[in-house]
């Protein structure tokens, strides 16, 4: 016989909204996925339950605007139990948005949480939660190229897009075929192959322009000015920077269709 999943309830779920004093906020906020008088039950895909309240959901997203885009028909039991795609971790997030209060600070929260978390947020129109994740992509180009590239290329977004790209043309081809999708991944090949094709014309110029000759000691020791190793990554960074520094392509000649090549 096939067992039945057991659920949980929200860890935020825990405490009563009555159980706290008006002036502690935070433990207040905690409380608002469990409210004692809700009138509709959220199941994630781990199995937890949210206790919510229907007009919040109606209210924040247009998705949710309409009873019957939530659960297919109008909620008669204000204990029935309707099930989404997202986890818990997001879901918190996500609702947090959808009640009077301070708005989730998402430094504080994982990284990949905030990827599904945007997601989410297009998928039900949740206009309240969109800038914040924008801002916060914005902020996370260094630690996170690729996932913010990815999200960038889903939105239309080309400035962050193109931003994101330059930092992940050194990365691992693999670990770009894991994480973008499939549209993002095959703009980006194309992106990274031209750019992989303009360092190697780099690294040739500089070499001939005899920054990275060998100079051959008495003892018969040879050295470099420059490492090869340094060289590409100094041409990797001068790369990301052609678009302020013509100068350099003034030195190694590099074509102009390489010098303006954006990725979106």
């Amino acid at each position: 016989m096939e067992s039945v999943p057991t659920t949980t309830i929200s860890e935020r779920c825990k405490h009563s909204v009555v159980s706290f004093p008006l002036s502690d906020r935070s433990d207040r906020t905690r409380s608002l996925v469990c409210a004692p008088d809700h009138d509709v039950i959220i199941q994630s895909s781990d199995d937890v339950l949210f206790k919510l309240h229907r007009k919040n959901l109606e209210v924040h997203s247009l998705v949710f605007s309409d009873a019957a885009a939530v659960t297919g028909s109008v909620i008669e039991n204000k204990d029935e139990i309707v099930e989404l795609s997202e986890d818990s971790a997001t879901l918190d997030v996500l609702f947090r948005y959808m009640y009077n209060q301070p708005q989730p600070d998402l430094s504080a929260v994982d990284f990949l949480v905030v990827t599904r978390l945007a997601v989410a947020a297009e998928k039900y129109t949740v206009n309240a939660a969109i800038p914040a994740i924008l801002i916060h992509m914005a902020r996370s180009l260094e630690d996170h190229p690729l996932h913010v590239l990815d999200y960038a290329f889903r939105n239309d977004n080309a400035k962050l897009a193109n931003a994101a790209a330059e930092l992940t043309v050194g990365l691992s081809v693999c670990d770009a075929h894991s994480l973008l999708s499939q549209d993002a991944f095959a703009a980006w090949i194309l992106y990274y192959d031209r750019w992989s094709k303009g360092v190697r014309a780099l690294l040739s110029a500089l070499i001939d322009k005899n920054v990275a000759q060998p100079i051959y000691s008495r003892t018969g020791g040879v050295s470099y000015p420059v490492s090869q190793s340094t060289l590409a990554t100094v041409a990797r960074w001068k790369f990301a920077e052609v678009r302020s520094q013509r100068s350099l392509y003034n030195i190694v000649d590099l074509s102009d269709d390489f010098l303006d090549h954006t990725f979106m």
